[in-house]
């Protein structure tokens, strides 16, 4: 990830985002509301109002993340553009079946925003657009033949040199659901993402993740309350609103691509990661997540969760990442 201009200035105030993401309780998933059915009156008013807000979601981030189509006349330049793989997802669980590597050579993402955090650091906000791509044509990793895509992300720039990235936003449409991933920044800096994925019937809501900016320039993630924090996906402790000390997260990992004997993506990994003051330190395990699934919906039992054998390691210092090592077959 190259360096940026010093010529960058904020264009965009805090709170930036539909507030609707954060104040609606997203129930784990809901029929998805068929608007030509004749049931439609029928639906119930709280299922309607989840559909709302998505849709009120998706139109926003149809009418203001793609700069292709809205420029930011005061941001969007050739030199302020940015390759798209030089802007890579830093959280490893990244889809692995929709992003990959190998990019056209013409693929850029392009700013949209700019917000002044600190007299050091300064967040801009990226976006790129495809319209249906076809998997004989392209190199990306997908399920279906055809899909499109969506995403923006975001760098931290402190003293004009860029420290950090992270995925905000992606849409991934197939022809019979998709992914989404929508944020919201509020007054106070802290990013707000919630997770989506839809079939033909209904809509799943499965991570609520924040993270805020650290004084180095790093993304890290953000936590309402101190102490001891436990979920389906991950375990540990919060000092500061951050990570510290060791921490267990069960995930998804786009380094493997592992299925079930029912064809199930199971390419979960069990990881042994530690942290200092919310940033990654010394050497990180990654193991297979050893899980078994349910004949009915196909989705984990949590009770029978356990780690595997180790798939690769992964080595911190000063939060950066120094080394990864696999472990040979």
């Amino acid at each position: 990830m190259g360096s940026a201009k010093k010529t960058w200035q904020s264009t965009d105030t805090l709170p930036f985002g539909v507030i609707s993401l954060i104040t609606t309780n997203f129930p784990e998933y809901w029929q998805t509301l068929s608007y030509d059915a004749p049931s439609y009156r029928s639906q119930e008013e709280q299922q309607i109002a989840y559909d709302s807000v998505f849709f009120t979601l998706s139109k926003y981030t149809n009418t203001v993340l793609y700069p292709e189509k809205y420029y930011n006349t005061k941001l969007s330049n050739q030199k302020n553009r940015h390759h798209e793989k030089n802007i890579q997802i830093t959280y490893y669980d990244n889809l692995c079946h929709v992003f990959s590597n190998d990019f056209p050579d013409n693929d850029y993402l392009s700013p949209f925003a700019s917000f002044h955090i600190s007299n050091d650091l300064i967040l801009i906000l990226f976006a790129k657009e495809r319209e249906k791509l076809k998997r004989e044509k392209e190199k990306y990793k997908v399920e279906y033949p055809n899909y499109g895509y969506s995403r923006a992300d975001a760098i931290i720039l402190k003293r004009g040199k860029v420290q950090d990235a992270l995925n905000l936003f992606y849409s991934v449409s197939f022809d019979y659901g998709g992914y989404d991933k929508f944020f919201y920044i509020d007054k106070n800096a802290i990013i707000h993402i919630k997770y989506f994925r839809a079939d033909e019937i209904d809509t799943y809501f499965f991570r609520y993740e924040k993270y805020q900016l650290s004084p180095q320039g790093k993304f890290v993630r953000y936590y309402d309350t101190d102490g001891l924090f436990s979920n389906n996906e991950e375990h540990g402790f919060v000092k500061n609103h951050t990570r510290e000390g060791k921490w267990v997260e069960m995930k998804p990992n786009g380094f493997y691509d592992f299925h079930t004997e029912w064809g199930i993506p199971d390419n979960y990994t069990y990881l042994e990661a530690e942290y200092k003051d919310g940033l990654p330190i010394g050497e990180w395990k990654f193991y297979k997540l050893e899980q078994e699934y349910s004949e009915e919906d196909g989705k984990p039992i949590f009770s029978t969760r356990k780690k595997g054998k180790l798939l690769y390691t992964e080595t911190y210092k000063d939060g950066e990442l120094v080394k990864r090592e696999f472990v040979k077959k």
